[in-house]
């Protein structure tokens, strides 16, 4: 009766089971193709790591212990349930040996773990209830599925261990198990034999109808990420962080009229899908968000949403063919366009998200569609744009005025400098903006006092495109890299500084999908390198006590790890230079607002973002917020100016405070 009953059982749950997680395959299926398949070791660390040992659980320690003893029970508890299903088949269904006793006494205290984890879930939910948590009855209940699989399991070991307990001959699974026992004693102590086996026999079958239920509600609810977040991880890109994927035949896909981007949801490919199936709905890429945090309508977390909830509505229309109205099919207008255009793409989102969702290319993807084929973009980007497209600059300014700045420095042409080791790509800010220009001499400063032989493109260099891509506009980046790279290729440049990380990890990450690979070394590495080796040395008469807070830059930090190099190049200052970190720092420091091309645009809604981290730069009473970005420059000098904080606090690159204390003519140092 009880193989039968099980068989019954399990027949029916993994056939409903199976035919839910087939329709949720074919549904992922509809999504585009991408090759995941590739880098297999890089793959297995992110899956140890990010996976096994949930590191990104732990930004926030305790609600990060709290999840991470719930997976690493369910991970041991595996055995267990498999065992319990087993017994129905074979009663006594174990480990061999040894292997047995000591997965026993495990098994107790992570079910216990759990256990109380589950409790302090709750209570975060009751009684403490963070903002960015989706409060919901359905998590309720599977944090109440998963308490009653804790607890039945110690019911069941009561009863099975009741006899032994009662005449003090323990089993070696029993010695093992200090709950189970426990359980046993209590029983003993209060209701006969008959009662306790009743009550164990009971936990036993409702333990094994609610893993059944369990598996049935995880692929139908928002806790599907259960059964995928491993998976999600595993597939997490391998290619550079600042690297956005390219349009296959762009060129030709627009001349024939094809649709661009994406603006319905089976535009997406199947890893984007993925992802949307793994949200937990935790919400830590919400508190991040500077546009969420200053009040915009962007929350990572709701995007990733509205893009599944869509992707599950129109289940029926993309497997069966049902009818469905345009507006079904739009999942732009499902996320809102002022969502869209609201991020800086400054990839705190992805850095938060436990699961390794890829918020930011979706949401490039989207404004790619709004750019390329419907031409919907905020109104002060179309100057900006046509600018970028006629003058290889978003100020509109001559490209022959682009070295203006370095005549009178003396600045060579690269093609002048045959065995130049550097190519300087200014830049447009570096090039055009008068604070940014300030900064270009400061590096020319210190890359001649470093005797370092370098040259410029002038008048040949245009824009990387960076603006483009990030704003959607993918035809006009391709145009304006492709241009660059055929006048770096033709002057056989090798390696490249630039001052500024959008140059910086548009060059090194995302002009390789063009044929451009190069060696490329932001200023703030180059400098702090420079200065450790003794090429150019600090005058300890110049110095003066002062406190200098540094911003990181999302392109440089959060994009391409470069942290520390900065950093160490202040504190080698000198003079009472006193370096202090703002709360947000590193991996977790809020944006500027530049980046995504949201410098070209309004910021109509709620606080500027410029603001938002100028008031946390002021929190720490700083003389000068450091930077080593020029849009950073720009709108954390902004920011300083709109708060009324101009007179005392300075807003200053890396270059500046070197080339401001460095010795004038230090010795030259062989490389």
């Amino acid at each position: 009766m009880t193989a039968a009953l099980m068989s019954l059982m399990l027949a029916a749950a993994l056939s409903l089971f199976g035919w839910t997680m087939w329709r949720r395959y074919r549904l992922l299926a509809v999504g585009q193709p991408i090759d995941r398949f590739q880098d297999i070791p890089a793959r297995l660390q992110w899956l140890f790591k990010v996976g096994f040992l949930q590191s990104k659980m732990f930004k926030e320690w305790k609600p990060g212990l709290m999840h991470a003893i719930i997976f690493w029970g369910f991970v041991v508890l595996g055995i267990r349930t498999t065992l319990l299903f087993a017994r129905a088949f074979v009663p006594d269904a174990a480990l061999p040996g040894v292997l047995n006793v000591g997965y026993s006494f495990i098994k107790d205290v992570m079910a216990l773990g759990v256990l109380l984890m589950v409790c302090y879930a709750l209570y975060r939910r009751w009684v403490v209830k963070p903002a960015r948590l989706t409060m919901s009855k359905e998590a309720e209940l599977i944090l109440g599925l998963i308490g009653t699989l804790m607890v039945t399991d110690f019911l069941y070991d009561g009863g099975e261990f009741y006899a032994q307990v009662k005449a003090g001959t323990l089993s070696a699974e029993a010695s093992a198990s200090p709950i189970g026992r426990a359980v046993a004693g209590v029983f003993v102590a209060s209701i006969s034999e008959g009662t306790a086996h009743v009550i164990g026999t009971a936990s036993y079958w409702l333990h094994c109808a609610v893993i059944l239920t369990f598996l049935n509600i995880l692929p139908r609810s928002k806790h599907f990420h259960v059964i995928t977040s491993l998976i999600n991880v595993f597939f997490y890109k391998t290619e550079p962080k600042g690297q956005l994927r390219g349009i296959a035949d762009l060129e030709k896909r627009v001349e024939a009229g094809e649709s661009v981007g994406v603006q319905q949801v089976q535009q997406a490919t199947w890893k984007d899908m993925l992802d949307m199936y793994t949200c937990t709905e935790c919400g830590r890429c919400e508190v991040n968000c500077p546009a969420w945090q200053t009040g915009k309508p962007l929350s990572p977390k709701k995007l990733v949403m509205a893009m599944r909830d869509q992707l599950y509505k129109r289940e029926k229309g993309l497997l069966d063919g049902a009818t469905e109205t345009d507006e079904d099919k739009n999942v732009v207008a499902a996320v809102t366009e002022e969502v869209i255009w609201s991020c800086t793409t400054c990839r705190s989102c992805e850095e938060n998200c436990p699961v390794m969702i890829e918020h930011v290319q979706k949401i490039v993807d989207m404004r790619r569609y709004l750019v390329m084929q419907e031409a919907s973009f905020p109104k002060e980007m179309t100057k900006a744009l046509r600018d970028l497209e006629q003058k290889s600059n978003p100020w509109g300014l001559p490209m022959n005025k682009r070295d203006e700045w370095a005549k009178a420095l003396g600045v060579p042409h690269i093609s002048e400098v045959p065995d130049a080791e550097y190519l300087y790509f200014v830049g447009c800010a570096g090039s055009f903006d008068d604070r940014a220009k300030k900064v270009s001499t400061a590096l020319v400063k210190i890359l001649r006092e470093a005797k370092i032989t370098f040259g410029i493109l002038g008048k040949d260099e245009g824009c990387t495109g960076d603006p483009a891509r990030r704003a959607g506009n993918e035809y006009l980046f391709e145009m304006q890299a492709k241009q660059n790279i055929e006048v770096m290729n033709g002057l056989n440049i090798k390696k490249v500084i630039t001052a500024c990380p959008h140059c910086f990890n548009t060059i090194a990450n995302e002009y390789g999908q063009f044929g451009g690979k190069y060696e490329v070394i932001h200023h703030s590495q180059l400098i702090d390198t420079l200065v450790k080796d003794g090429r150019i040395q600090i005058d300890p008469s110049t110095g003066h006590p002062t406190t200098i807070t540094y911003h990181d830059a999302c392109y440089l930090g959060r994009y391409n790890d470069v942290y520390d190099a900065p950093r160490d190049t202040i504190q080698a200052l000198g003079g009472g230079v006193n370096l202090v970190e703002m709360a947000r720092n590193r991996q977790n420091a809020f944006c500027c607002g530049a980046g995504g091309a949201r410098w070209l645009m309004e910021e109509k809604v709620g606080q500027r973002v410029n603001q938002t981290r100028v008031e946390q730069a002021l929190e720490v009473k700083p003389d000068t917020i450091a930077t080593a970005c020029p849009y950073c420059l720009m709108m954390i000098g902004d920011g300083i100016n709109e708060k009324g904080a101009g007179e005392s606090v300075k807003a200053k690159d890396i270059a500046e405070l070197v080339a401001d204390r460095m010795k004038s003519s230090a010795p030259a140092v062989e490389a």
